[in-house]
């Protein structure tokens, strides 16, 4: 039987950085846009799982305003430190502990990604992690056809598994 690929999505996945996430984009949406912030929530929620500037597309923002391209710098500079300083989830904890290896699809750049895991690689026991795509679309498209399980939290990376027909488990 072949070896079955494990993909893992970043934020939300393996670093509990969710909450911290939303309320910075909920925040940065309430800030330049003007809108409440429920509706900030909801707007950011309803996108949540691709970059930030994708997210102000979808939500007709971006481009091509200045404040648009301010909000999404915003955004980006203040992930570093949310995310650097937030730890990993339990579920990745205990998914490290059990040794095998994995690779990351994420929309989080791979420098990011990299010093987070410098930073919290002395907590984490185990497996392996390969970080080989900044986009995570590429990244699936890249295992299709191969016995692959994607790993992630949110509506956009299970229906990026299914559009590749990559296997997918939800991890809260």
């Amino acid at each position: 039987m072949a070896k079955r690929t494990i993909i893992l999505d970043f934020d939300g996945t393996i670093v509990d950085d969710m909450q911290a996430l939303a309320a910075l984009g909920t925040y940065t949406i309430n800030k330049y846009f003007g809108v409440s912030i429920r509706t900030a929530r909801e707007m950011y929620w309803s996108t949540v799982g691709r970059p930030f500037a994708q997210q102000l597309i979808m939500l007709g923002y971006y481009p091509p305003t200045k404040s648009s391209a301010a909000a999404a710098t915003e955004y980006e500079l203040a992930k570093v430190a949310v995310t650097i300083g937030s730890p990993p989830t339990r579920w990745f904890s205990k998914f490290m502990q059990v040794g095998a290896p994995a690779t990351v699809a994420s929309a989080t750049g791979a420098a990011l990604i990299y010093r987070w895991l410098d930073v919290w690689q002395p907590w984490l026991s185990g497996g392996m992690i390969e970080v080989v795509q900044y986009n995570k679309e590429e990244c699936l498209t890249r295992f299709k056809g191969v016995p692959a399980t994607f790993y992630g939290d949110t509506d956009y990376d299970e229906e990026l598994a299914g559009k590749v027909g990559i296997k997918f488990v939800r991890v809260k």
